[in-house]
């Protein structure tokens, strides 16, 4: 039947090609890779091979032996299937940690390379795809998207190589009297690859919203991680002078506050599907330092709201110590600048002071929109506070075509 292709481990591997956690094990003497303890396992080319002897009812323990051999003490066989007319087959598999908590699932399968490539090219090019998928998500997905994700693609690898072994058993039975037709055969593999191909596309998307999921919940842990960052500077803050002589709570609401709403902000923006600007390929580290730096950065701005308004930057009246809306006012302010980082950063830029020029005149910005000119009632009633004084300007006419002034012009 030639020689069939396994996809596990390394690609085009032999028949004895087996996994360890790290990958394939190494090149023994013959070319074919063994597991490096037990030498005697069953690989999956036997399984194939018995599969058949093993539906009669003498054989049936002897097949179900093989399996547990093969399966060893650290794995279970969650399900499986084996052609009846070519040399195929695929496992999947589920492999137990430490302690039990943790299952790390996997596929495992072999098809004849050569019957598959005298199909069509396509059909191999699906069974590669499916495979790469598997491997890929292998670090980006993990618990419950993981298994139901294996499960579905397994299902795919079983029903093309059911399809593939279905057209060889007509294929076999057409050498006979009855003959299949070209046409038809193609048209069935087309349909196949055509259902398959949509399938895995809408797999994909599966597999990519699970990465987005899995790092938003590395992102969600860096938060509270962040969080009690906050914390710990508040607490500082209550201890140490920084700004005023004696500590003051008003500082240590600030910080907490800014925090706060910078959590707040994030699982608002989680809760309504709104995708944050997560990597899914960077390490979970990264993911959750970047979390955590959201919830620092909120306390941040909030203490350097806290400065501006004690410096007076900023144009609001700040409430007594005595009156009662005092404690309040730095926490609402502070809660504000952690929600929101572009209103912080905004009222940080408009609260920048404005440079002179060398007459002493302040030089206006750029951004600020010109203020209107007063009407008469205005300029006739003197400035007050808040008003511009302007100066009248002479009014500049062109000049006609023939060169008189239409200013001096006297009337017709």
């Amino acid at each position: 039947m030639g020689e069939s292709v396994e996809l596990h481990g390394a690609v085009n591997g032999s028949p004895r090609q087996l996994r360890s956690g790290n990958g394939a094990w190494p090149l023994l003497e013959g070319g074919d890779r063994e597991p490096p303890c037990d030498q005697g396992a069953p690989c999956l080319d036997d399984l194939i091979q018995a599969h058949p002897h093993g539906r009669t009812r003498g054989s049936r323990e002897d097949f179900a032996r093989l399996l547990t051999q093969y399966r060893g003490t650290d794995h279970e066989i969650v399900d499986h299937y084996f052609a009846k007319h070519i040399h195929a087959g695929a496992l999947h598999m589920c492999r137990r940690t430490r302690f039990h908590r943790r299952k790390d699932f996997e596929i495992r399968m072999r098809y004849p390379g050569d019957i598959v490539a005298a199909v069509q090219p396509e059909f191999e090019a699906a069974l590669w795809r499916a495979r790469a998928m598997e491997q890929q998500t292998a670090l980006l997905v993990a618990g419950r998207p993981r298994r139901v994700l294996l499960e579905m693609l397994f299902s795919v690898i079983v029903y093309l190589l059911g399809v593939l072994d279905s057209v060889e058993c007509l294929a076999a039975a057409g050498r006979g009297a009855r003959k299949t037709r070209e046409c038809s055969r193609v048209h069935r593999i087309e349909k196949a690859l055509e259902i398959a191909q949509s399938e895995l596309t809408r797999l994909q998307e599966f597999a990519d919203q699970a990465a987005v999921r899995a790092a938003l919940k590395h992102y969600v842990q860096g938060l509270f991680i962040g969080g009690g960052a906050v914390v710990a500077s508040a607490w500082t803050a209550s201890q140490v002078h920084m700004f005023e002589q004696a500590p003051t709570l008003d500082l240590v609401r600030a910080i907490a506050a800014g925090g706060l709403g910078a959590i707040i902000s994030v699982l608002i923006r989680i809760s309504r599907g709104q995708r944050l600007d997560v990597d899914t390929t960077q390490e979970p580290f990264l993911t959750c330092l970047a979390g955590s730096s959201r919830t620092v950065i909120g306390g941040a701005l909030g203490v350097a709201l806290y400065v501006l308004l004690k410096a007076e930057f900023i144009p609001l009246e700040i409430p007594a110590a005595s009156d009662a809306a005092a404690p309040y006012f730095f926490t609402a302010i502070a809660f504000l600048a952690g929600f929101s980082e572009r209103w912080a950063q905004d009222t940080i830029v408009r609260s920048t002071p404005l440079a002179t020029s060398a007459s002493g005149s302040p030089i206006p910005s750029t951004s600020t929109p010109c203020a209107s000119a007063p009407t008469e009632s205005a300029a006739g009633g003197g400035t007050g506070a808040g008003l511009v004084q302007t100066t009248s300007l002479p009014v500049i006419a062109p000049p006609t075509p023939d060169g008189t002034d239409l200013a001096r012009r006297p009337p017709d």
